[in-house]
Formats: structure tokens, C-alpha cells, sequence
């Protein structure tokens, strides 16, 4: 492998992806080479200082058959992830992917057939930002250090804005987008594996569209989760949070356990604890977080990294569930 990782952009389609660039940039280790997309204005609004510098082509398949690259990031729309996951796999091309994975029981099917299997060489991880992130992180190492003591229940909201005319058509597309559930969800079914350190046995969830309006997917959902150790978890995700409040998506977390509890919320920068011997606190942490560049290329070394393969497998597969779920209006075990 060359010093710096040859790397290439697939797809513009999220604003994420900007974020991922931005990640792998800093980080010194990546070298972009190319990228794949064929909406021509996302060439201009998706970090244009790094993308315009790059090959162009409209097919992601084409890129990859002349370009010799080691790593991608992958931003498609959320239907066709899979299909493009399934071909670097295939090729044993490093792949860091802006959530969801994928959208399509047969596509996660095929992926993790593959993996499972050792067809491949690569090195596959999600974007789940909010394990390096320091609060998280804080929160975590408390967890870890049994100041909660058991943990019994945790909650994660996640509240966004829609703001719908800033939105392509896709993402307010039911069958190419997948919906709240996948989308959003996936960040705190990563949340409650990592910070409980258990799986998720059995999924409840339900979504709705709640404001009359012209797209076709849900603006509101819940997931209840069953852990392998009798706790419990409860995520809500939304599009509802009106257009005036001073935030976009402020993030609220709570964690109950034997001995404590904490509360808290991105947009107001508070963190509080409480124990039974120990009135509530704010807690401070050293604001610095994991740069997720620096995580992919430690993994891509195989050294330690903060996520791995089995987190991105097991938390889509969880959220698959749920979705199932939210059909059919049941329970739904996951193995």
C-alpha cells in the first residue's frame, strides 16, 4: 500500500460526505483521486475545493474498472448503497459508508454472505460519528468505570428539522431513502450496542407521517429494543422540530442505571449525572474528539479502531428488524 491511501468519492449525494472528506483530509493519510456521480451542481456544493480537483465520471462502475484506488467513501442514494458496497467487496476495495449501509434485507443478505465467507479483503465501516465524539466518549468511559452501576435503560432522541425544500427528492422518497427508522436509527441502535455492551434480542417500532405534505415518508418513529441482558432501549427520531428553534438536530441522551443516572443534550451543552449519594453535576470532558480519517486508516493498518465490521453488520441488521417491524406491527426477534 502506497504512503498515502489512493481514495475515491462515490457518490455526492448527502451533505455527510462533505464531512467524511473533511475527516480524511485532516488526517494527512488519504490521497483523493476520483469521483463518481451524476448530479453535475453536486461537484459545486460538496466540498468543490477537493472534489473539482478530481476525475470525473457519472458511473461508479466505471471508475472503479479504471482507477487504481484502495479505498472509497460512499454516499449514494440510500437504495443503491448496496449494490455499490457488494462491488468494492467484491474487489477487495476499502469502503468507509455515510449511513444508512444499506436500505434492502437482500442487499445486507449479500453482504454479510460475503463477508462471513472471507470473499473479501476489505475493510467495511459505517459512519457512525457519534463514537467519536467526546462527550460520548465521556459517557462511556463512566459506564465503564461502574459509576452507573448496572445499566438498566437508555434513551436517544434525536430530533431534526426537515426543512424540506433544502432536501433532494430522494431523501423524501419512502423507497429510495428507507426512512427515519434505517436512517436515523441506525446511530442509536450503535449507541445502545456500545454503551450497554450487549445486543439488541427483539425490536417493537412504529413510524408515522404526521404533516400533511407531498413526500412519502415518515416524519416521526420509535424503536423499542430488548437487550440480551433483560435492559431495555427506547430511540425516537423525528423531522418535527419547528422551523424557528435555534437548533437543527439536537441529540438527547439519557443512561438510568443501579447506581446513577446522566442527561444530556448536544444543543445545550449539558451533561448532567446523578448518583445516590451524589447530587446532579454537570460533567466536563476534554473537547477533542476521534478524527474518523485517522479510525478508517487505522483500521485499513489493522490496528485498533473505534467501530469495526460486526458494529456496522449488527446495527443494520437491528434496524432492519425494526423496519420489519413497523410493517407488519410486531415484534421482531433478531439472531
Amino acid at each position: 500500500m502506497s504512503e498515502k491511501v489512493r481514495t475515491a468519492i462515490l457518490g455526492l449525494r448527502h451533505n455527510h460526505v462533505s464531512d467524511l472528506m473533511k475527516y480524511m483530509n485532516a488526517s494527512e493519510l488519504f490521497q483523493f483521486v476520483a469521483v463518481a456521480e451524476d448530479v453535475p451542481e453536486l461537484l459545486e456544493k460538496r466540498s468543490p475545493h477537493i472534489v473539482k480537483e478530481l476525475t470525473h465520471y457519472t458511473d461508479y462502475r466505471e471508475l472503479l474498472e479504471k482507477e487504481d484506488i484502495e479505498a472509497v467513501v460512499i454516499s449514494t442514494e440510500n437504495k443503491k448503497k448496496g449494490s455499490v458496497v457488494i462491488d468494492c467487496l467484491k474487489r477487495n476495495i476499502h469502503a468507509l459508508v455515510d449511513k444508512p449501509l444499506l436500505i434492502l434485507k437482500e442487499g445486507f443478505d449479500a453482504v454479510e454472505a460475503i463477508i462471513s465467507n472471507g470473499k473479501t479483503k476489505s475493510v467495511l465501516r459505517l459512519g457512525f460519528t457519534f463514537r467519536m465524539r467526546p462527550q460520548y466518549r465521556k459517557l462511556k468511559s463512566m459506564i465503564q468505570e461502574g459509576l452507573f452501576g448496572e445499566v438498566a435503560f437508555v434513551y436517544s432522541g434525536a430530533p431534526h428539522k426537515l426543512k424540506a425544500a433544502t432536501r433532494a427528492p430522494w431523501e423524501l422518497d419512502e423507497e429510495l431513502n428507507g426512512g427515519l427508522i434505517l436512517d436515523l436509527g441506525v446511530h442509536a441502535i450503535d449507541l445502545f450496542r456500545w454503551l450497554t455492551g450487549k445486543e439488541v434480542v427483539q425490536v417493537t417500532a412504529a413510524e408515522k407521517q404526521v404533516r400533511e405534505c407531498d413526500f412519502t415518508i415518515s416524519d416521526i418513529a420509535t424503536i423499542f429494543c430488548q437487550m440480551e441482558d433483560g435492559a431495555t432501549c427506547l430511540a425516537e427520531m423525528d423531522w418535527l422540530t419547528p422551523d424557528k428553534a435555534a437548533w437543527h438536530g439536537d441529540y438527547r441522551l439519557r443512561v438510568i442505571g443501579s447506581e446513577g443516572e446522566a442527561w444530556f443534550t448536544v444543543g445545550a451543552n449539558e451533561f448532567l449525572f446523578t448518583t445516590n449519594t451524589s447530587e446532579s453535576q454537570q460533567i466536563e470532558y476534554e473537547n477533542v474528539a476521534i478524527n474518523m480519517g485517522q479510525d478508517f486508516y487505522n483500521a485499513i493498518q489493522g490496528k485498533e479502531s473505534a467501530t469495526t465490521c460486526e458494529d456496522a453488520l449488527r446495527a443494520t441488521k437491528v434496524v432492519l428488524a425494526a423496519k420489519e417491524s413497523a410493517r407488519i406491527g410486531k415484534s421482531v426477534d433478531v439472531k
